[in-house]
């Protein structure tokens, strides 16, 4: 063999190779941007279902703040348990701060539950509600009123879990590229 058959028989071997490489190359890239849009497609989809639920769960805590009664707080407590199962089935998902975010604004509402709950009763009569008159050092009298102090509480509780939802809801689409 000449040097020119060895030169010719390398640049054939070696654009045989080189295809070979490539494809090689090619499909593994392929399987990874695969990966990446599986990923990122369920990632947009869990984001999805979570917000549409947190959504939902939000017009149930609004209709308990307009009007609580037994009905409203069971629609409620409902629409908690399920927003709560889908994060969970999502978790998976999930970074761990978003998890955790998401855990925390679910808290707040679990807070929110307990709070509408006492004012139920105290409305009921289950939970006696005090009333307290105090006379201040400067001679003004002061009222301590539990039941007002109750929806004070609840009133801070969702301004907390409206003021998370919206900096989860810049969070989400920040992450989702919408803007």
């Amino acid at each position: 063999m000449n040097w020119t058959e060895i030169i010719i028989g390398g640049i054939i071997g070696g654009g045989l190779g080189g295809v070979i490489v490539g494809g090689i190359i090619n499909h593994y890239s392929s399987k990874k941007l695969d990966k990446f849009h599986l990923i990122s497609e369920s990632q947009f989809k869990a984001f999805s279902e979570l917000w549409k639920s947190l959504t939902e769960l939000k017009n149930k805590a609004n209709d308990l703040w307009d009007n609580a009664n037994d009905v409203t707080l069971l629609s409620f407590i409902n629409s908690l348990k399920e927003t709560s199962d889908t994060l969970e089935a999502n978790a998976l998902i999930l970074n761990e701060v978003d998890y955790n975010d998401l855990k925390n604004i679910l808290a707040k509402f679990g807070e929110y539950r307990i709070g509408k709950t006492r004012l139920i009763d105290m409305d009921k009569g289950k939970i006696k509600a005090e009333r307290k008159e105090f006379l201040l050092s400067n001679g003004a009298h002061a009222i301590y009123d539990e039941r007002l102090s109750q929806l004070s509480q609840n009133e801070d509780i969702k301004n907390e879990y409206e003021k998370l939802l919206g900096e989860l809801r810049i969070k989400f689409q920040d992450k989702m590229g919408i803007k």
